[in-house]
């Protein structure tokens, strides 16, 4: 029995010793692995910093209005029996727009019209014989009055008739018809549509009054509209500053014409309004996508040549050194860096996230940062 126990016993031992020794020599294999173990290189792409000629500019959003823009209304009471345009129409100065049923005073305007005849017969032979002394003064005089009321009835009727046309002021775009045909309208209770004039436009826009030193009239501008996925900009020049400073927002006011030849500015939009400098400023730019943005600062990983000992074996490549930065404006997908970068400085553009400070890399040019000579301000925010 005690044979048998020392047997199990031993076998125990044999079988546990066997499990922990297996355990202990595959630790020991796997520390001496990671000890010579060197991750391999990241695969980036990077480019160059590189320094670019900036024009500085001062940064507002404006509203666009029309120098010209009202809601036609009737001058005369009456009936619409014509209309001339459709919604949305472009329409030149003068153009009708409405007429209204003119019937009556045509009648009336026939009626004065003899009246005026009458009268002017009878006034002629007053005047004959007021000089021969046969009709007194004061019958000639209410013979003359007589004529000119005849005069005056005519001309205010012609008036009428020519008022119950609605035209166009001016040369615009008009908006929604809001009248129908048949439709009695009269002054001040009926808008018949909307006109604007939409090219040229002005854009009001406030600025800080420490600027004010640096805008004058006849100043460029770059408008850039906030929903356009193109950027295209739109230009202009300062026409009108405000004569006082606002007391509450110390903001000065600021008035700009836009050439609106494409019609796709329209009155009431918002928009992104650069007012540019004169002088050109220097700059070191990179990509935007090169910057890692942190609380505690931003940074950059820059490529350099060396050799580096990892894990006991010297490495001669490429390595990312991680540099902060500090940045400055943004335009066209480029930043300026004010702040731990020099023109040629290789930067990271892609890859960043697999990177620590030293790793090693190989890297692929970025061809898809091409930098312009000269940056778009519109293209800014």
């Amino acid at each position: 029995m005690i044979k048998r126990f020392i047997i199990v016993i031993i076998l125990l031992i044999i079988i546990f010793g066997g499990v922990f020794g297996f355990d202990a020599f595959r630790s020991m294999m796997v520390k001496n692995y990671m000890a010579h173990f060197s991750p391999p290189a990241a695969n980036i792409t990077a480019t160059a910093a590189k320094n670019e000629s900036w024009q500085p500019h001062l940064y507002a959003i404006g509203s666009l209005e029309a120098y010209n823009g009202v809601d036609l209304s009737p001058k005369q009471d009456g009936v619409i029996d014509k209309i001339y345009f459709h919604s949305g129409e472009e329409v030149k100065a003068d153009t009708p727009i409405v007429h209204q049923d003119t019937s009556v005073d045509e009648q009336e305007l026939k009626n004065y019209e003899a009246q005026l005849l009458v009268s002017k017969e009878n006034f002629a032979r007053a005047k004959e014989l007021n000089k021969k002394g046969f009709v007194s003064d004061s019958d000639y005089d209410e013979s003359r009055a007589t004529y000119q009321q005849a005069i005056a009835n005519v001309d205010k009727t012609e008036t009428i008739i020519d008022e119950k046309t609605i035209r166009a002021p001016f040369a615009g775009k008009l908006g929604i018809r809001n009248v129908n045909l048949g439709e009695y309208v009269a002054p001040g209770t009926n808008t018949v549509v909307n006109i604007q004039q939409i090219d040229p436009l002005r854009v009001l826009f406030n600025l800080p009054q420490q600027n004010l030193a640096s805008i004058y009239v006849g100043q460029q501008i770059k408008v850039l509209r906030a929903d356009d996925p193109d950027k295209k900009p739109f230009y202009g020049k300062i026409t009108a500053i405000d004569s006082s400073v606002n007391t509450d927002t110390r903001n000065i006011q600021v008035q700009a014409r836009v050439d609106n030849k494409a019609l796709t500015l329209v009155p009431g939009m918002y928009v992104n309004v650069y007012v540019l400098m004169p002088k050109e400023d220097q700059v070191l730019t990179i990509p935007q996508t090169a910057v890692s943005y942190n609380p505690y600062g931003d940074f950059v990983y820059v490529i350099e040549k060396g050799t580096q000992e990892i894990k006991g074996k010297k490495v001669t490549g490429d390595f990312a050194k991680q540099v902060f930065i500090t940045t400055g404006d943004m335009r066209g997908g480029q930043v300026a860096i004010l702040k731990g970068l020099k023109a040629g400085d290789l930067v990271a553009t892609s890859g960043q996230l697999k990177l620590q400070n030293n790793s090693p890399v190989v890297v692929t040019p970025d061809k898809g940062f091409k930098a312009d000579k000269k940056a778009n301000p519109a293209e800014l925010h």
